[in-house]
């Protein structure tokens, strides 16, 4: 999976290239954006990361050109610091598709993955959408006939209800549930003074 960092040969892109190396990634590096395109054009990158490590409100203006430069890749900006909702916000509108905190909660490498499927969810065309929403219907479709073929054979399965032992009268009731494994009732006479209910 091949990253690239766009951005001016600093101490912070220099940290984030070792950094995504350790991790396993293949990287590449384009000190601006028409250095990018070239990259781009030799090997498509997965997703774009520009490091915002001196000042954010310039990495976010560059998002835009990124965006012109490299259309349909992912773009995310990293941040070494956690940033304010305000430049979140900024960085999203500007096409991000996520901002990136190495040094926060979780495994960055992990956080990096996200932010590709992230990325290619984005891409996807509206038939896709509409082919995976045809898709999640016909499942529901099948789900709702295999409840209810289930519920026909519980049901062929447990005792008659009301039933009437003696002087008991047993009756049950099914609650179907798609959360709760339920215990089986069943109830029957083992000789001529006692009945097991259970």
């Amino acid at each position: 999976m091949t990253l690239l960092v766009v951005g001016p040969d600093t101490n912070g892109s220099e940290a984030l290239l070792d950094q995504l190396a350790e991790l396993g990634f293949s990287v590449a590096r384009a000190d601006n954006v028409r250095a990018a395109r070239e990259a781009a054009s030799r090997d498509t990158p997965e997703l774009v990361l520009v490091p915002a490590a001196q000042d954010f409100d310039s990495a976010v203006t560059e998002l835009d050109a990124i965006h012109r430069a490299l259309p349909g890749i992912p773009v995310a900006v990293v941040s070494p610091v956690e940033v304010s909702k305000n430049e979140l916000l900024a960085a999203v509108r500007h096409g991000a598709v996520d901002v990136l905190e190495p040094g926060g909660a979780g495994d960055f490498s992990v956080i990096i993955e996200n932010a590709i499927s992230r990325g290619h969810q984005r891409r996807l065309p509206a038939t896709t959408a509409e082919q995976r929403a045809a898709g999640a219907e016909t499942q529901l479709r099948e789900l709702q006939r295999d409840q209810r073929a289930g519920r026909y054979i519980q049901m062929g399965m447990l005792p008659p209800s009301p039933m009437a032992v003696d002087d008991y009268r047993l009756c049950h009731k099914i609650f179907p549930s798609l959360m709760l494994s339920g215990d089986f009732v069943d109830y029957f006479r083992i000789s001529d003074r006692h009945f097991v209910f259970y």
